[in-house]
């Protein structure tokens, strides 16, 4: 029994939600809460008579700390779950520690606006330090780890599919099959065809911003970045085929160094077809993906090039989470492959591999074997591996 405040209603939330939902017995009350209170009566509204869970909706601004904490004040949630966008993690920890609250999100703190004077003197200084120049990073986080500590509250950060479960079979590979862990590379294909030329699978704007930066991965104790979507590898899917995988800077493979430290590297490969990347080379080649605040029609804007577009993108696409007009446009299943190698008297390759379309797991290797697993389930798997990690 277990009483949460959502924060978030868009495509990566509108699926947890549902799937919380299919486990009452563990989400016995929640509350949707977004800026636009009627995405949330909608998808309130979807799940009467679907399931037991109690759920009521509410409207906030999650960029303000004060209206959080009256939203939590007024809701008493156990957990906070921010499944807002990145931009609006330290707001919500703030107000968590604020109201005494347990917190966990999917993705890492980076920030809207990249061009803020005091948070760029602080990312040049940690580009020159770390070696790697993508915008998000733990360190915003990983500064809470005594706050929450001090008041008894758990934070767990990156709870997604990677990262997330990504980190959780990692922990898992590490107590129960190997002495020492050599590499690990992690492999995310999208397996699914939406049937549109061109449409992010989650929010437009943090997608084509991770896509377009350049690439880092961990290798030998220090990070080594690579020009954007320069290292590609060929991979078949198991379920899926034959697919091109480009390398990226991911969340995990920071957060895996730390906590795994003799891993020799870190590497996370994630798939795109060639229409979806001829569509955001055009975007860059006529300067769409910038992140400079920009004045438009004499109009100062907060938000940039980047964000003007992204925005119209979301306005022209149908939303990925909505029911399309015809069904067999729409055919999504994601799979996560985090490949590792260790050395217990011999060379061993670990492979797992997850689809989040039928929730199933498959782990293959030396014992091979194949189990399903609920919700509930991987809630308490994550947290057995995770929560050894404390803030991470």
């Amino acid at each position: 029994m277990s009483r949460v405040l959502i924060i978030g209603c868009g495509g990566v939330a509108n699926v947890a939600i549902r799937k919380c939902c299919q486990v009452s017995e563990v989400f016995s009350e929640i509350c949707i809460a977004s800026r636009t209170k009627s995405k949330c009566d909608e998808l309130a509204d979807s799940l009467k008579g679907k399931t037991k869970t109690e759920i009521t909706t509410a409207q906030v601004d999650a960029d303000n700390v004060d209206a959080l904490v009256e939203l939590i004040k007024d809701y008493k949630p156990d957990l906070v779950m921010n499944i807002a966008l990145p931009y609006q993690d330290l707001t919500i920890m703030d107000a968590c520690l604020a109201c005494n609250v347990n917190y966990m999100d999917t993705a890492n703190y980076e920030p809207e606006d990249t061009d803020d004077p005091a948070w760029r003197a602080i990312y040049e200084k940690r580009c020159k330090e770390a070696g790697f120049s993508a915008y998000f990073d733990y360190s915003w986080q990983w500064a809470y780890r005594e706050k929450f500590e001090k008041a008894g509250l758990t934070a767990l950060l990156g709870c997604g599919f990677d990262p997330g479960v990504s980190q959780a079979y990692c922990a898992y590979a590490k107590k129960h099959e190997f002495d020492t862990i050599d590499t690990i590379d992690i492999l995310d294909c999208n397996g699914g065809d939406h049937g549109y030329p061109f449409a992010t699978n989650f929010n437009p704007e943090v997608n084509l911003r991770e896509v377009s930066a350049p690439g880092s991965y961990w290798g030998d104790g220090h990070w080594i970045e690579i020009p954007p979507m320069s290292l590609k590898r060929e991979y078949d899917f198991d379920g899926v085929g034959q697919k091109d995988m480009y390398l990226l800077h991911h969340e995990e493979i920071e957060s895996l160094a730390f906590t795994i430290p003799e891993v020799k590297r870190i590497r996370f490969f994630m798939t795109f077809g060639q229409s979806y990347l001829t569509h955001m080379k055009c975007l860059e080649n006529v300067g769409m993906l910038s992140t400079t605040p920009v004045n438009f029609e004499g109009q100062n804007y907060a938000g940039n090039v980047h964000d003007i577009s992204c925005r119209k993108m979301e306005e022209i696409h149908p939303h990925h989470s909505s029911k399309p007009d015809d069904d067999s446009r729409c055919h999504h299943c994601n799979f996560l492959y985090p490949a590792l190698r260790r050395k217990r008297y011999s060379d061993k390759r670990y492979s797992i591999s997850l689809s989040s379309g039928t929730g199933s797991v498959s782990v293959s290797g030396i014992w091979c074997h194949r189990f399903r697993c609920n919700l509930h389930a991987i809630c308490l798997f994550l947290f057995e591996c995770i929560c050894c990690y404390e803030i991470c």
